[in-house]
């Protein structure tokens, strides 16, 4: 019994061992003056955290780790101009982004349909916009089907033969945070029936290292 006991606390060392996976130890014994190294490994290459996403009123995010208050699920109500019939948000909204993460992703605004009223079904056109370097990106909500448009590349392995992606924001490393404005307008509601029209606002995450979204 005591052969089996020290047995089975054997493989249980060995089994507890390798589960330490984020640093990996490799012995070479017998080196001059009869020392003994060891290699530290470290590989980020790989998703480290749920990337968060979202939207916010807050213009800064100062950290990966910053408390962001998200905007919920009372939604963001676009003002009336009533001059010109469009709509848009009144105030600053932001899109934000908090990444830990070796793996390539690209990060997309996305909308399923024009905005539906509620009760008579006719549709409103709306636009988001945003500005990266200078350049205005648009996300054109003008037919019945989902349209997607990057705003932000994640690509903490590039090389130096990479091009990073110049229509949309880059980042190229494991930790990466930041914000967009975006500003939101719509086409001349005066020519509609009177309803209440809502259309949702995605945001897509895609893993372009083959990993799936």
């Amino acid at each position: 019994m005591k052969r089996i006991a020290s047995l089975l606390l054997m493989l249980l060392f060995v089994l507890l061992s390798s589960i330490a996976d984020p640093i990996s130890w490799d012995s070479v014994n017998g080196g001059e003056n009869d020392t003994t190294s060891v290699d530290l490994i470290i590989d980020t290459k790989k998703k480290l955290r749920e990337p968060i996403v979202g939207f916010t009123y807050d213009s800064k995010v100062s950290s990966v780790d910053t408390s962001v208050t998200s905007i919920g699920g009372e939604g963001i109500e676009l003002t009336l101009n009533r001059t010109t019939g469009r709509a848009s948000n009144a105030k600053p909204v932001y899109f934000y982004y908090q990444i830990v993460s070796g793996e390539k992703l690209t990060i997309s605004l996305q909308g399923q349909t024009p905005l539906k009223g509620d009760s008579l079904g006719k549709s409103v056109n709306w636009y988001v916009d945003w500005n990266d370097n200078n350049k205005t990106r648009e996300l054109s909500m003008t037919v019945e089907k989902p349209v997607t448009n990057g705003i932000h590349l994640h690509d903490p392995q590039k090389t130096t033969t990479d091009d990073p992606n110049d229509s949309i924001g880059y980042s190229d490393l494991v930790g990466a945070y930041g914000t967009y404005e975006v500003k939101i307008t719509t086409d001349n509601v005066w020519e509609k029936p009177a309803d209440r029209y809502s259309a949702n606002l995605y945001v897509v995450i895609t893993d372009e290292s083959g990993g799936g979204n």
